[in-house]
């Protein structure tokens, strides 16, 4: 019996991780998933639900019971904290991703609280390791291959049109920026090209971080994401009707965006994981251009991918303190790697078909069985079923 204290959900990433994990670590064995607001419409998969409704507590009953029994809890935030309530149990392994790769002392103190802690990628277990958290191993998250996967992948709408896709929470972090910016060029200089961006962030606060930008505008807009996104694309110079702004929508319904554009680009300044919405497009056989920095490192390869390999650090501070050294990616690189991707687009799919490839190996299924391994290897005894 395996503890389980995660969120769930089906439209962030930590949510689709909670509800994704749980659910095959339990066809593994038996669990108890504590987790918040756990329903029908959080999951929006009624296989998943009718699958884990019957080991599901809200997380607002701890303490839990079977206190000996060994867990897995996330970790919630940069200081280390665990997701849900403090609490002992016969062996707590944490499970995190995070990229404020500067670790405060109450960070390094909370991680020691942890018997072992697995992280989303070799850059955050290299992290932990360098502040003296040594029982700590990667754990790569995974994707649902029923859903994204590389058949029929071309194009069905816009097929006169290089149409380029950005994903991610909109955010400094995940440059949308850098994004904006070489967009814009490619646009000025060739009139068929058709941008679409899924950046709906549930985290109003993070957006704001955009304004550390040194590459773009931005407006002090009140409205709806769209209208706000909108207006900061505007404001930089892009024709907004050469533009598909998505709302929030349900994780399966991304692959037929994905498989409806030509390429997509992530030129991200740091990943704690692999970032999921990268790992689903790949895994629909597209092209990308990607950073080849922190977590992305684990899943891109000159194989795969059109790499960003040139960059130098941005120090991000609070109160003065540095918090976190990024990779700024270089601007011409990225514009250079767009520009050749748009003049050669025949060569894109002998990319993408490697990355479809690649990432089928990446399923939730291979996750849960890695957090089991790690348990055993520990000492650690689960009833497998």
């Amino acid at each position: 019996m395996l503890n389980i204290v995660m969120p769930n959900g089906a439209s962030f990433g930590w949510g689709i991780c909670g509800k994704m994990i749980a659910s095959e670590i339990k066809k593994q064995l038996p669990i108890q998933f504590y987790t918040s607001k756990f329903s029908q419409q959080s999951i929006q998969d009624e296989f998943i639900y009718h699958h884990l409704k019957t080991c599901v507590h809200p997380i607002e009953n701890a303490p839990f019971s079977g206190k000996e029994r060994p867990a897995l809890q996330a970790i919630a935030d940069h200081e280390m904290n665990a997701w849900g309530p403090d609490f002992s149990s016969g062996f707590r392994m944490g499970y995190t991703f995070f990229e404020n790769n500067c670790l405060s002392n109450t960070a390094i103190q909370n991680a020691q609280k942890f018997d072992c802690i697995a992280t989303g990628s070799t850059w955050c277990s290299d992290v932990l390791q360098s502040f003296g958290i040594k029982n700590t191993f990667p754990v790569l998250q995974g994707i649902d291959t029923q859903v994204f996967h590389p058949a029929n992948n071309l194009k069905r709408h816009f097929q006169d049109k290089f149409v380029i896709f950005s994903g991610g929470k909109f955010e400094f972090r995940k440059a949308q920026d850098i994004v904006i910016a070489v967009v814009k060029r490619l646009m000025e200089k060739y009139d068929d090209v058709l941008f679409v961006n899924s950046w709906y962030n549930l985290w109003p606060q993070t957006m704001q971080s955009i304004a550390h930008s040194p590459h773009i505008k931005t407006v002090n807009k009140q409205g709806t994401f769209t209208e706000i996104i909108n207006a900061i694309l505007a404001v930089n110079g892009i024709d907004l009707n050469r533009v598909i702004t998505l709302p929030l929508l349900p994780n399966a319904q991304m692959a037929s965006i994905y498989k409806n554009t030509d390429i997509g680009l992530f030129p991200n300044r740091c990943e704690g994981g692999t970032n999921l919405v990268l790992m689903e497009y790949l895994a629909c056989g597209k092209a990308t251009i990607v950073s080849n920095f922190s977590g992305h490192c684990d899943i891109v390869t000159e194989k795969n991918s059109l790499r960003i390999t040139n960059a130098h650090e941005v120090q991000l501070k609070n109160n003065g303190v540095t918090t976190a050294i990024w990779q700024e990616p270089d601007i011409d690189e990225t514009y250079a790697l767009l520009e050749q991707a748009y003049i050669n687009r025949e060569k894109l799919q002998t990319f993408g078909s490697t990355a479809g490839r690649d990432l089928q190996q990446y399923t939730w299924e291979n996750t849960a069985i890695n957090f089991i391994r790690i348990f055993e290897n520990q000492g650690i005894s689960l009833k497998l079923i």
